[in-house]
């Protein structure tokens, strides 16, 4: 796999199914995530072929960078990143 890519109803689960994922093969992975309630993924393989839960898409957010469609660069190059980090409410937080 290139990557594997997971959202879950917590962190230590997402990371670890992605970590499962990059391992498996998809079709085990697929398996796998399909008995597990709230998980979704997209997977890409090497050769390029992308696997993704039936509610992935759902989880996009278009992109809203204008880009240019003369295909010419000058040279300047801008990387737009958006980070949402959902805040837990006080007096939700786990602890173990």
């Amino acid at each position: 796999m290139i990557s594997a890519t997971v959202v879950a109803p917590s962190a230590t689960d997402a990371g670890a199914l992605a970590t499962a994922f990059n391992v498996l093969n998809p079709s085990e992975s697929i398996r796998l995530a399909a008995g597990l309630p709230g998980v979704e993924y997209l997977i890409i393989a090497w050769s390029g072929e992308q696997f993704s839960s039936r509610g992935w898409h759902a989880l996009e957010v278009p992109n809203t960078v204008a880009r240019s469609s003369a295909g010419v660069s000058d040279g300047k190059f801008e990387l737009v990143v958006n980070l949402e980090i959902n805040l837990q409410k006080e007096g939700f937080a786990k602890r173990a």
